[in-house]
C-alpha cells in the first residue's frame, strides 16, 4: 500500500481479515487520494481482544475512509457476531 494516490476504491471484502494493523490503517488514512473508499464486508474482523480495540476506534473515526460502517460487524470473545459500534451505546 505505498502509493494509494490515484486508487479510489480498495475493495478488501469478502477476505478472512480479522483487523487492519497500525501499518495499514496509516497508509490508509494518509493516502494522497481524497476520494478514496474502502470497502470491509463480510470479513471476519475481530472485537474478542484488547488488541483488536485501536483497529475498531479507528474504524469509527469519522475521517476513517471505510464505507458503510454501520453495517460491519465483528466477531466477539465468545465467537458471536455484533455490530460495529461505540462503546457508549
Amino acid at each position: 500500500m505505498k502509493s494509494m494516490d490515484h486508487i479510489e476504491l480498495l475493495d478488501i471484502s469478502h477476505n478472512s481479515i480479522t483487523n487492519l494493523n497500525q501499518k495499514s490503517r496509516d497508509a490508509i488514512s494518509s493516502n494522497g487520494s481524497p476520494n478514496l473508499s474502502v470497502l470491509l464486508f463480510d470479513n471476519f474482523l475481530s472485537c474478542a481482544v484488547c488488541e483488536d480495540y485501536e483497529f475498531i476506534q479507528w474504524l469509527l473515526l469519522n475521517q476513517t475512509p471505510v464505507k458503510r460502517k454501520q453495517e460491519l460487524t465483528c466477531h466477539n470473545e465468545h465467537n458471536k457476531k455484533e455490530k460495529i459500534k461505540p462503546s457508549h451505546q
